[in-house]
């Protein structure tokens, strides 16, 4: 009996001690939602994305000067791109499809301002479909870019945008997980990744979720311990620039069974004009077409209190895109149109 009681005293005793010991270092209990980022739900489950947006229109406040943002979400996870979908039979000549992050999709900013729309403006003899979804990688953006096929559909030119931290998506790093994690309503995000098995071939893994233990909403050493579990049960592979390379030319090699044409848009806000001069280069080697659109990082190109491009931003990008299209593309893409491409948004 008095053994017992030792042992069970010397367990609390080290258990207490750590505690103590890995709050010293900074570990809190895990939290289910990060504090002050409340909003409505623009999301919805998906067995094989993760997620994809959900269908309505939602109104929340992104940008610190307490402006609204006006979000729109067409059915099939398509973020409006015009004042009204266009009804059946309607359709227009070309598409023109967009697929990304939430860079791509304009999280922060209301419909009219993001790239997409503004694109749309400039092309109305054409379908200009907007797939972007905050959160995405490179891989959940080819699995939305499959299933848009799959459904029959089909797009003259197909547009990623790409950001370097997509990288880390794409390997479903533990880190990512429990970003997602934290800033979701109930903690539980699935998400699909990829690594490299035998012979380098890329493995493709299904919608995986962060572990959740009970304790560790209570205990930082347990908080600790879930997240030390998660890095070896989670995503592993450290190639992140090979794995996004491999994910990209399957998209190119994807569009391109599908009578598509293939480009990348660089969308990075970066820190220095050495990294914006450079960036993309990886994609010229691959033979990528490639939107250089990376714009240098500054307060006046981010929805205050966001970090997202703003309004002004995306209009940077949508120059920057078609441009870059009518030179890819000059007889498909801007045949009838002037040159230079005149710009109202501006």
């Amino acid at each position: 009996m008095l053994n017992a009681l030792l042992a069970t005293a010397t367990i609390v005793v080290t258990l207490l001690f750590g505690e103590i010991s890995i709050r010293l270092m900074g570990y809190r209990p895990w939290q289910e939602r990060s504090p002050g980022r409340q909003g409505p739900v623009v999301f919805e489950p998906d067995s094989i994305l993760g997620w994809r947006s959900l269908e309505g229109k939602f109104t929340f406040y992104a940008d610190a000067s307490g402006e609204p943002t006006t979000m729109t979400n067409w059915p099939n996870g398509f973020r409006a791109t015009s004042p009204a979908t266009r009804p059946d039979g309607q359709r227009k000549m070309r598409t023109l499809l967009f697929v990304g992050d939430s860079y791509t999709q304009g999280w922060g900013v209301s419909d009219w301002e993001t790239f997409a729309w503004k694109i749309q403006g400039e092309l109305p003899d054409w379908e200009v479909l907007n797939l972007g979804t905050g959160g995405y990688g490179t891989y959940q953006s080819l699995l939305s870019l499959e299933r848009y096929y799959s459904r029959g559909r089909r797009a003259d030119i197909v547009v990623y945008g790409f950001l370097a931290f997509h990288n880390e998506r794409n390997a479903g790093t533990a880190e990512w997980f429990r970003t997602l994690a934290a800033d979701s309503e109930s903690g539980h995000v699935s998400l699909p990744y990829v690594s490299f098995g035998a012979n380098d071939s890329l493995v493709y893994h299904p919608v995986t979720t962060y572990p959740q233990w009970p304790l560790a909403r209570r205990l930082s050493i347990a908080s600790a311990a879930q997240h030390a579990y998660a890095k070896l049960s989670l995503g592993s592979d450290d190639r992140f620039a090979e794995l996004t390379k491999h994910l990209v030319q399957r998209m190119q090699s994807l569009a391109s069974q599908h009578g598509s044409q293939f480009s990348v848009a660089s969308l990075d806000l970066v820190r220095s004009t050495t990294a914006l001069k450079n960036h993309g280069s990886e994609f010229r080697r691959m033979g990528m077409n490639l939107a250089p659109c990376a714009q240098e990082h500054s307060p006046d190109k981010i929805v205050r209190g966001d970090g997202h491009p703003n309004g002004e931003t995306h209009s940077a990008y949508a120059v920057c895109i078609l441009g870059a299209l009518r030179k890819s593309a000059p007889r498909l893409f801007f045949d009838r149109m002037p040159s230079p491409i005149p710009w109202r948004h501006l």
